[in-house]
Parts: C-alpha cells; sequence; structure tokens
C-alpha cells in the first residue's frame, strides 16, 4: 500500500468516525427529548468513550436542578472532556453530589469546580464496607458507577476489568423505576458517606 492510499484509508476511517458520533449524538438527542418533552424509555448501549461523554453531556444538558454521580474514581481524563458542560451547568445555580468509591483527593478536576463552586458541589466517599458489599451484589461482582439527572436520564455501567476499561453500560430517558431505584441507591450510600476535602 503506498502513502496515498495509507492516508486515503486513515482519512475514511476518521470520516465514517466522526459521522458515527453525529448519529449517535443525534440519537441521544432524540431519546432525552422524546416527542412531549420527556425522555423515552428504551434503553440503549452506551460503551464508548467519545458515545459515554455524548451522553453525560446530555445529561447534563437536560437536568432540571441536580446530578448525581457514582463512580470509581471520577476519571480526570475522562472528565476533563466534559469540564466546560460540568461548569456551565454550575453555572447555572444547578448542583452536583459525586460520591466517589475509590480515594480521590488529588483530582484536579474536583479541586478546580470545588473551588469555583463550593455551595454547588459535593464529595463523598463511599466507606469501604459498604463498597465491598456493593461489589459484591452487582453482577458478578463488577464495579458499578452511574450518573443521574433529577429529569429520569440514566447511564448506569458495570466496570469488568478496571486495568482494561472493559464496561457494560446502558442509557435511558424516561424508565421512571430504573431511576428510582438507582436515586434511592444514591441517597443510602450518601448517607453513610463522609465528605471528602479537596
Amino acid at each position: 500500500m503506498d502513502i496515498s492510499n495509507l492516508a486515503n484509508s486513515n482519512l475514511d476511517r476518521e470520516a465514517k468516525r466522526i459521522l458515527e458520533e453525529i448519529e449517535y449524538e443525534n440519537i441521544i438527542r432524540e431519546l432525552s427529548k422524546g416527542e412531549s418533552g420527556e425522555g423515552i424509555d428504551k434503553f440503549i448501549e452506551n460503551k464508548d468513550f467519545r458515545h459515554a461523554r455524548i451522553v453525560i453531556s446530555q445529561i447534563l444538558e437536560r437536568a432540571k436542578n441536580e446530578v448525581w454521580i457514582l463512580t470509581d474514581k471520577f476519571n480526570e481524563r475522562f472528565y476533563r472532556s466534559l469540564l466546560d458542560d460540568l461548569i456551565l451547568f454550575l453555572e447555572k445555580k444547578r448542583k452536583i453530589k459525586i460520591l466517589l468509591l475509590e480515594n480521590s483527593k488529588e483530582n484536579s478536576i474536583i479541586s478546580a469546580l470545588k473551588y469555583r463552586f463550593p455551595e454547588k458541589l459535593e464529595v463523598r466517599k463511599v466507606p469501604e464496607d459498604l463498597k465491598k458489599k456493593l461489589t459484591l451484589e452487582t453482577e458478578g461482582g463488577k464495579l458499578l458507577n452511574f450518573i443521574i439527572d433529577d429529569n429520569n436520564g440514566v447511564r448506569y455501567e458495570l466496570l469488568e476489568n478496571m486495568n482494561k476499561n472493559i464496561t457494560n453500560a446502558l442509557v435511558n430517558f424516561g424508565n421512571k423505576s430504573f431511576h428510582k431505584i438507582l436515586k434511592l441507591l444514591f441517597e443510602k450510600l450518601w448517607n453513610k458517606s463522609e465528605e471528602v476535602a479537596m
């Protein structure tokens, strides 16, 4: 294969990736709004890093007042790509609560947001005994992560292998019972967790 064919092949792959990303974003926007303005109750897969960014950006956009995040460590590389969305969300007098499963005292994204929005961002660490119990109760002992808004939006993820970043993630914008279960779980964990100083 000569250089020009290789360059064209790379351009074709990149163009295809961009078109797939645009199509996925359109699907997410449609599901999150629905015809009545409420989200549609349909589960779709969300495994890709870029697709996860699209979903979380949409959750931040559609939330009315608050977003709740249960995460292993609030991945800096990933959330840095969403920093503008997070700032815009918090500037609108909205709030974010983050529950960490791992100790992340040196997280620069959380520290910067906490410094700029001290009253709008709360961070707590799930106690180790609850983390172990939560991991045992998930399918196959996988680590649970999710983000939910106050408008029935959910991104639910089970980390299978943290070293390889293999995930099984689902998105839904209209299943009220699934949202309610995750919200209740979050509240129970929140009430038993301690604040993390950043």
